[in-house]
C-alpha cells in the first residue's frame, strides 16, 4: 500500500510541476532557466483542486493521460522535440527532489 501511494504521489508531483512549468518554457522557448520556488501549499492545493488524491487507480490514470497528451501537444507548437525536453527537465527535477 506504502509503495502505490508513493507511486501516486511522484505521478501527481509530475503533473503538477508540468502544470507549473510548461507556461515558463513556452513564454522562454527554452528549459534553460533557474526554476522558480516550489511553494508546497501549491502542489496541495492543486492536487486538491483536480481532486487527484481521492481518484481511483483507473481515473488517475486517465486524467493523467490526458493532461500529457494536452501537455505535449502544447509544447509541440515550439517544436517537435520540446516536449521531450521539458518531460526530461521534470523527470530530474522529481528525481532530485526524490533524493
Amino acid at each position: 500500500m506504502a509503495q502505490q501511494y508513493t507511486d501516486r504521489i511522484k505521478r501527481t508531483s509530475r503533473l503538477i510541476l508540468l502544470e507549473m512549468i510548461v507556461p515558463l518554457c513556452l513564454k522562454k522557448r527554452t528549459t534553460q532557466f533557474l526554476l522558480p520556488p516550489v511553494d508546497p501549499s501549491w502542489f496541495n492545493q492543486k492536487g486538491k483542486e483536480w481532486g487527484v488524491f481521492s481518484m481511483s487507480d483507473e481515473a488517475l490514470k486517465a486524467f493523467e493521460e490526458k493532461m500529457l497528451e494536452q501537455y505535449t501537444k502544447t509544447l509541440t507548437t515550439v517544436s517537435p522535440a520540446f516536449p521531450i525536453k521539458v518531460f526530461a527537465l521534470v523527470d530530474r527535477v522529481i528525481g532530485v527532489a526524490a533524493k
